[in-house]
């Protein structure tokens, strides 16, 4: 199938037409380059920023407020240890940027699996709807975080039982990939570069709710562990070779 990809908001094709449905669409950055794992601190709130502004833009030029678009933006970001893929949390006052926003998968619910705050939380159904996508077959990662969706304007289609099977691995091993990229998180932080270190304590701090000092030997040994429980099944979702630190250094002061 012929390649499309979306770049700025726009289709960059021969044709600049909308694709065909199932005509595979590339988005780049749109993933970390290492499925499921968080990229490093200092790219990964840009690279989601940036995603999410090519799938809505405001309304109107009211929407955006005083503090400016990146504050809107950033609103509107899902940053979570569950989640790698760009994902819009939509406020109400968004419209859909075009071609790009109509065919990623995430901007579209599966049908009779629409997420329930009464259930579970945003974000775990979102890594819910990611396995469920990659267990189709028909939606990939490249190491260099390019995601490969098959063009639909109403999403791909899940079947009841790929859903299942997704919720019985986010079941199994959620929480093991949550510890997993805080560890990642926490690795940069070691580093010790000054203008990374702010922002891995600021992501650890927002997700635990504690302070970084106080947790940060309890989240390194619970993220050795889930690493040693996540790596085979992982492997067999993703088809990529586990690595904890795939994409990062693992500095000196953070060992297994």
């Amino acid at each position: 199938m012929e390649r499309i990809e979306i770049m700025d908001g726009v289709v960059d094709a021969d044709s600049r037409m909308q694709p065909e449905r199932g005509q595979m669409v590339e988005y780049p950055c749109f993933g970390s380059g290492v499925p499921l794992l968080l990229d490093t601190p200092d790219l990964l709130m840009p690279r989601m920023m940036h995603g999410v502004g090519m799938l809505v833009q405001p309304v109107d030029d009211t929407a955006v407020g005083k503090d400016g678009m990146d504050d809107w933006l950033g609103e509107r970001t899902l940053v979570s240890p569950l989640v790698s893929w760009v994902q819009p949390v939509l406020q109400g006052d968004e419209m859909l940027c075009g071609v790009d926003a109509m065919g990623w998968p995430l901007m579209h619910a599966p049908e009779g699996h629409e997420w329930d705050p009464d259930v579970e939380s945003f974000d775990a159904w979102v890594l819910t709807h990611m396995v469920a996508l990659i267990l189709t077959g028909r939606v990939s990662e490249d190491a260099s975080g390019s995601v490969f969706a098959p063009y639909e304007p109403h999403g791909v289609h899940v079947d009841d039982s790929q859903w299942g099977l997704a919720e019985e691995w986010v079941g199994e091993h959620g929480g093991q990939l949550m510890s997993v990229n805080m560890l990642r998180v926490i690795a940069c932080a070691a580093s010790g570069d000054v203008n990374v270190m702010p922002l891995c304590r600021g992501l650890v701090e927002s997700w635990t709710d504690g302070s970084f000092d106080d947790s940060v030997d309890f989240l390194v040994g619970a993220g050795f562990e889930a690493a040693r429980g996540l790596a085979a099944d992982y492997e067999l979702l993703t088809g990529v070779e586990f690595d904890v630190f795939a994409h990062i250094a693992a500095p000196e002061g953070v060992a297994s």
